[in-house]
C-alpha cells in the first residue's frame, strides 16, 4: 500500500517453455565387423553401429581390443560420429595374428554412456594388403540422393593427408562435420544420418557437403526429404 514497489511496477508477465528431458540412457547395436573376419595391415576395416536415445545422442567412441576384449586401449575414432567408421589396419607386427574385438561406446547429452562389443575376429598383421591407388582428390554425389533418412558419401585422396568432410545448409551454417583429420590415400565412404553435431534431426531441405583437403576442395549438393 503506497511503497515505491507498487509505484514502480506496473505489469509482470510471466513466460514458460516445455524442456525436453532427456530421461533414458542411449542404446547401441554394432554391426560390423562381423565375428570370424580376417584382416591385415594396410586393409579397411569398417565399422558400424545403430544407436538411439530419447533425445539424442552426441558423441560416440570407437575402441580396439588386441586381447579378445580383456583391454580396449587402441583409439580408432571418436566425435559425433553417425554411426560408421572407417580405419586402415595397422597393428604391431609382434605377433603373427591377434584376436580382436570393437567396442563403441556413446554418450547422451547428459555424458550417460552405453557401449557394445562385437564377437571375435582376427588381425593377421604379417600379410600387408595394398591399397587401392587413386591419382586425383574426387567428391562422388551422394547416394541415394534425395535420401531420407541416410545418405553415403564417397572421396578418393590420391596420398594420404589431412581432409575434411562438412556438411552445412543453404545459409551457410556448419551442420556436421562427418571428417576431419589425418586420412589415408584411396577411397573413402562414409554415411550421414541427417543429424546435426548436436544429435538432433535436422529439417528436410538442400544442404552442401564440402570436402577440404591441403591442395583443393569440392563442394556438392544434396536434398533431405522427409
Amino acid at each position: 500500500g503506497g511503497s515505491l514497489v507498487e509505484a514502480a511496477v506496473d505489469d509482470v508477465r510471466i513466460f514458460s517453455s516445455t524442456a525436453v528431458a532427456d530421461t533414458e540412457a542411449p542404446t547401441v547395436s554394432v554391426t560390423a565387423p562381423s565375428g570370424g573376419s580376417i584382416y591385415a595391415n594396410g586393409q579397411q576395416m569398417n565399422v558400424a553401429w545403430n544407436a538411439a536415445d530419447d533425445v539424442g545422442v552426441v558423441h560416440a567412441r570407437v575402441l580396439l581390443s588386441l586381447d579378445n576384449g580383456v583391454n580396449y586401449d587402441v583409439l580408432l575414432g571418436e566425435g559425433a560420429l553417425d554411426g560408421s567408421l572407417a580405419w586402415s589396419v595397422n597393428v604391431p607386427t609382434f605377433q603373427e595374428s591377434y584376436d580382436c574385438r570393437v567396442r563403441v561406446e556413446v554418450y547422451d547429452g547428459l555424458e550417460r554412456m552405453t557401449y557394445d562389443d562385437t564377437a571375435t575376429f582376427t588381425i593377421e598383421p604379417g600379410t600387408t594388403a595394398t591399397p587401392d591407388v587413386v591419382s586425383t582428390l574426387a567428391l562422388g554425389q551422394n547416394h541415394p540422393n534425395p535420401f531420407n533418412p541416410a545418405t553415403e558419401i564417397s572421396f578418393s585422396l590420391p596420398r594420404a593427408q589431412e581432409a575434411s568432410l562438412h556438411i552445412y545448409d543453404v545459409s551457410g551454417r556448419l551442420v556436421r562435420t562427418l571428417v576431419s583429420g589425418m586420412q589415408n590415400a584411396g577411397d573413402h565412404a562414409v554415411t550421414w544420418k541427417g543429424r546435426g553435431d548436436d544429435g538432433n534431426t535436422v529439417a528436410s531441405g538442400m544442404y552442401f557437403y564440402r570436402l577440404v583437403t591441403e591442395e583443393e576442395s569440392l563442394v556438392r549438393k544434396m536434398t533431405l526429404l522427409k
